[in-house]
């Protein structure tokens, strides 16, 4: 007879985060569009005036992407899908239809 005394930890898996896509609607919906028009065109002259000093398009690049995202996170929100792309409306209907006759007709809820 063998007795085993053993200790284990497990890992932690972490789980890759989303991707949080700004919402370019939005400006077209709130009468955001001329401010945020305004601020993209303001902080790209200030990249172009500062230009000078940068020598790599990968230095121009990421001042031009800078100027372009901080303008989108400030005025613009996350976008957020209430259902996925496949989740039509006749698809939801149905779905409720099934869930009202649930609790009423067990046939009915079988043959939907």
């Amino acid at each position: 007879m063998v007795v085993l005394s053993m200790r284990v930890k497990l890992k932690k898996v972490n789980r890759p985060s989303t991707k949080k896509i700004m919402d370019t609607r939005r400006p077209k919906q709130d009468n955001t569009y001329a401010k945020t028009k305004f601020k993209i065109n303001e902080n790209l002259r200030k990249v172009i005036e500062n230009n000078a000093e940068i020598l790599t398009i990968d230095q121009k690049w990421g001042k031009i992407q800078h100027a372009l995202v901080s303008v989108g996170k400030k005025t613009l929100k996350p976008l957020r899908e209430k259902t996925k792309p496949w989740m039509t409306v006749e698809l939801l209907e149905l779905m409720k239809d099934r869930r009202k006759h649930k609790a009423k007709d067990l046939d009915k809820y079988k043959e939907i």
